[in-house]
């Protein structure tokens, strides 16, 4: 009978299997999306030769950042050794997908919240960037030029991009609903035309309620 696999180096040959094609510090970087800062070239290769273990954060994170699932991780044919215990690869398996679904979509829930706060943390902070940029701006003439100057290209460029989507999927019955005006431009606009307008436009109140819900005429009760 084979000696056990140690469990960390059964999960590093199937994060080595399931990177494929991509580099060890392409996945390093995607896992700082799930993990709150990325992992170095080193680190990942010392997980997939088995010289390090994994937290259930770092395992979840993985499956996500290789689009496979935590069964995928610990798929194993031979016997695996867990701590100081002998599993048949096929038991794992089966401990591995005894997940309670409510648990499961506890945890997803929660992670919905930590996203949401991280993004309430980066827009306070782009609030606070275009406050000092708006000072800036009013003793900089050649500055606001400048951003001015970008603002017009991008948003001549973004309504080219829109009119050029628009042209092969809008017929003459529904022309009217996709009128490319500007309302239609500003509503999709990109990172740095949004950027410009809020530093330019000094009148424009910038708010830490982005993300409040704020019921449209008709959804609400009463």
């Amino acid at each position: 009978m084979p000696n056990p696999t140690p469990l960390e180096a059964v999960v590093g040959a199937n994060i080595a299997r399931l990177r494929a094609d991509r580099t060890q510090a392409a996945l390093g970087e995607a896992l700082g999306e799930h993990l709150g800062s990325p992992w170095s070239r080193q680190a990942v290769s010392a997980a997939e030769k088995g010289k390090r273990s994994f937290t259930a954060a770092e395992l979840v994170a993985l499956a996500r950042a290789l689009d496979a699932s935590i069964p995928d991780l610990l798929h194993a044919t031979g016997p695996i050794l867990v701590g100081q215990v002998e599993l048949d690869g096929s038991d794992l398996l089966q401990l591995a997908t005894r997940i309670d679904p409510t648990e499961n979509g506890w945890s997803r829930f929660l992670d919905a919240c930590e996203h949401l706060n991280n993004a309430r943390e980066e827009q306070n902070s782009y609030i606070v960037s275009v406050q000092r940029l708006r000072g800036t701006v009013a003793t900089m003439p050649e500055l606001r030029a400048r951003i001015e100057d970008l603002l017009t290209t991008t948003f001549e460029t973004r309504r080219a991009e829109l009119e050029a989507w628009a042209a092969g999927r809008i017929n003459e019955r529904t022309r009217k609903l996709y009128e490319i005006d500007d309302a239609f431009v500003w509503a999709n606009a990109t990172p740095q035309m949004r950027t410009a307008r809020d530093v330019l436009a000094e009148h424009w109140e910038l708010t830490e309620h982005l993300f409040d819900w704020i019921p449209e005429e008709g959804d609400q009760n009463g």
